[in-house]
């Protein structure tokens, strides 16, 4: 897939239209479902370079826009949970 922002994600899996037999309706949802699971793949390996990477400048630029927004709001959220348990709402 590629955005108009030039970004890319690899199809996790690749879609045979010929196997559909001319059902374009049962296509369209192989793409469909190929392109979530693509996003969500992109999104746990990009979480997971967050987590091993300190260089959150490089991290940024290596992802796409969608992975790198989720995965930013994913660590947000643990932040300040993590600040909650320790010191309550004073820890924000």
């Amino acid at each position: 897939m590629r955005s108009a922002e030039k970004e890319h994600i690899k199809f996790i899996k690749e879609i045979d239209p010929i196997a559909t037999k001319g059902a374009v309706e049962q296509w369209l949802r192989d793409v469909e479902s190929v392109m979530a699971s693509s996003v969500r793949d992109t999104v746990d390996r990009a979480n997971q370079a967050l987590k091993k990477t300190a260089a959150r400048d490089q991290w940024v630029t290596e992802w796409a826009g969608q992975a790198v927004l989720a995965c930013s709001m994913m660590q947000w959220t643990q932040d300040a949970e993590e600040a909650m348990k320790k010191s309550g709402i004073h820890g924000l």
